[in-house]
């Protein structure tokens, strides 16, 4: 995926961070979702897409079933 020509590489700043941060903690405060949220590689990856504008979002999610009792992103 990596070698692809619509592939950009960004790293993880402290706006990122914190993103990720407060999206992992809303899911956290919704009862409907009874104490799950995304794992941390996922709220990185959509903070990411959210603070660099992104006009797509490309997923594995369904591929498998999400790890350690997480959300996904699908959901």
């Amino acid at each position: 995926v990596m070698q692809r020509s619509n592939f950009t590489r960004l790293a993880v700043d402290i706006r990122v961070a914190k993103l990720a941060r407060d999206i992992r903690n809303w899911y956290l405060a919704r009862e409907e979702y009874a104490g799950r949220t995304v794992s941390w590689p996922d709220s990185l990856h959509l903070a990411s897409a959210i603070l660099y504008r992104a006009k797509e979002f490309h997923t594995f999610d369904g591929k498998d079933s999400p790890k350690n009792n997480s959300l996904g992103l699908l959901k």
